[in-house]
């Protein structure tokens, strides 16, 4: 039977950190005694392995995970798809999550975070509101471009009536602070005069609407053409916001 990949990952680094022999004979450990330097804990050696074979082999899942719930949704993946795509048992993947939620959680929140990081960052910009907020509205493109199964499986859950799945009571918390960025840069350009009037917090909630609907006609991330480039969607979102558009 083939080794798993993780198994391959910790061998290497072990190998990494394993003193060499010396010319001599001897090995490399009492070459660094002599030198006055320190020999690993063979203890130590072995955590270090075990540790990062875990961290490979939860990034496997992960990885796995994502891209059959952007691909296919959550409910319709299973834990067996998650475990073969990842070469693990099953049960081999319960020792990293306690259940297909919990690999959810953590597919949302490891990259959620920095996305959410990414717009907050536009925050700092010293634009006008309305271009501060076409910044974030790229960066949250670029980003899902990167890592598209991510941004189809954030299309996914973001069309979810989320009042009726308790079990994303805390992504539909992550998504409120998404909202209360776009807002703060929307109430800039209100304040400037260059976004129409309305609540900021369901202006913002358009905006992230049309950026979850840009993906199924993202010509990068879907398979429309010619779908709507990345300067058009910039373009229907100034427009939907423009003082000239107010009733």
């Amino acid at each position: 039977m083939a080794r798993r990949r993780s198994d391959a990952a910790a061998d290497a680094a072990e190998s990494t950190f394993t003193p060499r022999r010396g010319a001599n004979g001897t090995g490399g450990a009492g070459s660094a005694a002599r030198a006055g330097g320190s020999v690993a804990d063979p203890v130590s050696l072995r955590e270090l392995r075990r540790d990062q074979r875990l961290a490979v082999g939860r990034e496997q899942i992960l990885d796995t995970a994502e891209e059959l719930f952007g691909s296919q949704g959550y409910q319709r993946t299973s834990v067996e798809q998650i475990a073969k795509g990842s070469e693990f048992s099953a049960g081999a993947v319960y020792n990293f999550f306690e259940s297909k939620q919990d690999i959810l959680h953590a597919v949302l929140t490891r990259r959620g975070r920095i996305e959410v990081g990414l717009i907050e960052a536009c925050l700092d910009l010293d634009v006008p509101g309305d271009e501060m907020l076409l910044r974030m509205v790229l960066a949250i493109i670029q980003f899902h471009r990167q890592h598209p199964s991510f941004g189809r499986l954030s299309a996914r859950i973001t069309a979810l009536p989320m009042d009726g799945m308790p079990e994303l009571e805390w992504y539909a918390a992550g998504l409120d602070h998404a909202y209360d960025v776009f807002a703060t840069a929307i109430e800039r350009g209100q304040r400037e005069g260059t976004i129409r009037p309305g609540d900021p917090r369901s202006l913002a909630q358009l905006v992230s609407r049309l950026v979850s609907a840009h993906h199924a006609v993202d010509p990068q991330l879907s398979d429309t053409r010619p779908g709507i480039s990345t300067a058009a969607i910039l373009e229907i979102i100034r427009n939907a916001l423009a003082l000239a558009a107010a009733d």
